[in-house]
């Protein structure tokens, strides 16, 4: 049944360049990388300033574009180890983000991954203008870059899930309490459907 039903697609108009200067008529693949940190039984998640436009000065996660013929998960680990010089982390897909207005430039679909860190080392590079890890609490209801406000939540969503199904572990540095890692994104995650 569902497979006769034609949807209709709106219609695109393609003038060449948008005013940033992309072609329009291309879609472009970029990665974000969400890189949490348990401080204590904080939960804490590494953060950029942006230090080019679009969004310039802005509040970010690491990340950019995929280089043509690149995998994407080794797009995401070069994107962070340039911005930010944390690197040989374990990545896991968070999942694609292709709202048509999520940036500025153009057409752009984003492939998010996230991970967690041994410590808070971090240092801007790049186009980062800041690097840093935040309190995940005190991030909820700030302005971002982008959609990486959606980001942020998916990727939460996704890590208390894998908590739940007690596959966080793999994903966690060695030595690091899987039940405290848990109830730091739970809390994380309540805090964020509650507007807290």
């Amino acid at each position: 049944f569902w497979l006769k039903r034609r949807i209709p697609l709106p219609r695109a108009t393609f003038e060449g360049l948008t005013p940033l200067g992309m072609d329009s008529r291309k879609v472009k693949l970029t990665v974000d990388v969400l890189v949490f940190h348990l401080a204590g039984d904080e939960l804490q998640l590494l953060t950029i300033t942006r230090g080019r436009n679009p969004f310039q000065g802005c509040l970010a996660l690491p990340g950019g574009f995929v280089e043509e013929g690149e995998d994407i998960e080794i797009a995401a680990a070069r994107e962070l180890a340039e911005e930010t010089h944390v690197e040989g982390l374990q990545l896991l897909q968070v999942g694609a983000f292709g709202k048509p207005d999520r940036d500025p430039r153009g057409r752009v679909v984003s492939v998010a991954f996230l991970a967690f860190a041994p410590d808070a080392a971090c240092q801007a590079d790049d186009d980062a203008a800041t690097a840093r890890f935040q309190s995940v609490r005190e991030l909820m209801g700030r302005q971002w870059a982008f959609d990486h406000a959606e980001i942020v939540a998916a990727a939460l969503k996704l890590a208390c899930l894998h908590a739940e199904a007690k596959r966080l572990a793999p994903l966690l540095p060695k030595g690091t309490d899987e039940a405290l890692a848990a109830r730091a994104l739970s809390e994380c995650l309540q805090a964020l459907h509650s507007g807290a």
